[in-house]
């Protein structure tokens, strides 16, 4: 088995087909079908059943995923052992997080990360509510991963915890009245129509409930999975929404009313990675937001 072919072996999942992926590795689309016969034969079982629209895995090619990521991972951190000895003159970064967490704490961080190692090329992926950071992050696909917790199934993974958000109450034009107080008692939204995502949502779980202990039962004006419509929606004044700190303070500047939660709403967020699978570019990433943190 050569590296190559796995590398193959894993353009063809990510692209999902044969033709994708020889089009994005910029070789011959034969040479790619021939070399993932060959690892099929070297292995003696199938990894891909070919269909009309693509490929999916079998079993076995599933079974091979994750080590298959994790050599290619692997192999990243000894090229960049070599980088880390001309210091960190080149390589590549992957990050996945919460889009919430993208827009605060994360672009500070990467953004300082940058002004330190130019020569490195940062990535981030969005990760969506229904993804493991965890399993992103044990299986090779990604080298860090910033989320809320708690999280399941530690396994192999440090988890470093830098900082909580604090989810802020964001009202359309003309409200609320100004005898609201700041912060505003939870009780007062009894009935009050929010623009929400949808469920499951680990923090619409956690607002949900706050409101049931304190006996308030909202109700939803808008449901939508775009995170980043939610203030647009509240500014056209379809309703009130709960909303981090980063997007409460972007909804301030358009001049909308923001108030804090009575009582507090937050989640701590932390920075996740394989333990001991750091590349140098991925510890030294580690190590800046860790000293940013506190």
């Amino acid at each position: 088995m050569e590296l190559r072919q796995l590398d193959y072996f894993l353009a063809v999942v990510e692209h999902g087909g044969v033709t994708a992926a020889a089009r994005a590795l910029g070789v011959a689309q034969p040479s790619l079908s021939d070399s993932l016969r060959t690892l099929e034969r070297e292995l003696g079982t199938e990894l891909l059943h070919r269909v009309s629209r693509g490929v999916v895995l079998t079993a076995a090619g599933q079974a091979l995923l994750g080590p298959a990521r994790r050599a290619a991972r692997n192999r990243m951190a000894a090229r960049s052992v070599l980088d880390d000895l001309v210091g960190l003159s080149s390589g590549d970064l992957e990050i996945v997080a919460w889009s919430v967490v993208s827009t605060h704490p994360l672009s500070e961080y990467v953004a300082a990360y940058r002004r330190r190692y130019p020569q490195i090329s940062v990535r981030i992926a969005d990760l969506g509510d229904e993804e493991n950071p965890v399993s992103l992050v044990a299986d090779g696909r990604y080298e860090i991963a910033l989320a809320y917790l708690p999280v399941d199934d530690i396994g192999e993974v440090d988890v470093h915890v830098l900082g909580r958000h604090e989810m802020m109450i964001v009202f359309p034009p003309g409200e609320p009245p100004p005898e609201w107080p700041d912060p505003v008692p939870i009780a007062m939204l009894d009935g009050f129509p929010l623009v929400n995502v949808p469920s499951p949502s680990p923090m619409r779980s956690r607002v949900e409930s706050l409101l049931a202990e304190a006996g308030v039962r909202t109700r939803d004006a808008v449901v939508t999975g775009h995170r980043d419509a939610m203030v647009p929606l509240v500014q056209a004044g379809a309703g009130a929404a709960i909303v981090s700190q980063a997007r409460a303070r972007h909804a301030a500047q358009l001049g909308l009313t923001v108030r804090h939660l009575d009582p507090p709403v937050s989640r701590p967020y932390a920075l996740l990675h394989r333990t001991g699978g750091l590349s140098p570019a991925g510890r030294a990433f580690v190590d800046l937001a860790l000293e940013l943190a506190r």
